[in-house]
């Protein structure tokens, strides 16, 4: 928890309030031309200060996370739409690590994505993962009461919310407000309800009070916190794999 009378902006954020000024100006002219008529801005502001912080998560993680997840190739995504005739771009910007030599939208990823309400730092499995999500919540109906178990660290704490992005929203004074609550358990027991997505939510007014290094490790800590899940949606039994991923954590904590 941040104190209350730190800086706003802190002038060792990594973003400004200009960034999520440039994003309310795309979230309301969501066109190709707004984005190229402003590229430069969009890249001093959002593009190379996301990409700085996503490296330098990626230098942290520990070693078992790193030797299943990519986090050098095609990590960064765009803000114009892929298709010319929609002439559209989106007002959102994220990055992903996935696990080595998968197809990435159809698979799990570590994500960072920031929009101009909020930043998340979560666990998702793309809406084409079809083989993906299914093994995940064959996993979850299998394990679910020993994963409660043994994900206890994880749960207890509270900070990760599970559902869609929608299911989130920032009132007008940067807080939280849950639309559907989502337990772990709930979550255990049926995953496609919160869409295969947990994440930590910071609205922007929190993300402008952190520095640099407060924010790539709250990135850091989240997704080692996170990694289990990904060996349940990466292996048929995920089980040993958790345990010394757990235990090697343990050890080093």
């Amino acid at each position: 928890m941040l104190p209350d009378d730190s800086p706003y902006p802190h002038p060792e954020c990594p973003f400004t309030l200009q960034a999520f000024d440039l994003l309310d100006r795309l979230h309301e002219q969501p066109t190709i031309d707004f984005y190229l008529e402003n590229q430069q801005q969009f890249q001093t502001y959002i593009e190379e200060p996301f990409q700085r912080v996503m490296r330098l998560v990626a230098g942290r993680l520990s070693e078992p996370v790193r030797s299943i997840m990519s986090t050098d190739k095609r990590v960064f995504s765009r803000f114009t739409k892929k298709d010319p005739g929609q002439a559209g771009a989106w007002d959102f910007y994220w990055g992903a690590f996935y696990p080595r030599s998968n197809r990435q939208l159809e698979d799990v990823q570590l994500s960072l994505w920031m929009n101009y309400r909020r930043f998340e730092i979560g666990f998702y499995i793309g809406s084409y993962g079809t083989v993906a999500r299914n093994r995940f919540q064959e996993n979850c109906r299998r394990y679910g009461g020993q994963l409660l178990h043994m994900l206890d660290p994880l749960l207890v704490e509270g900070s990760i919310l599970l559902g869609t992005q929608e299911n989130v929203e920032i009132d007008s004074s940067g807080l939280l407000v849950i639309k559907k609550k989502i337990s772990w358990e709930e979550w255990f027991n049926d995953p496609s309800q919160a869409n295969y997505d947990a994440s930590l939510v910071l609205p922007k007014e929190q993300l402008l009070k952190m520095t640099e290094d407060d924010l790539v490790n709250t990135a850091v800590q989240t997704f080692e916190k996170l990694f289990p899940l990904v060996l349940l949606a990466t292996m048929d039994e995920p089980l040993p794999a958790v345990l010394e991923y757990l235990g090697q954590s343990r050890r080093h904590a």
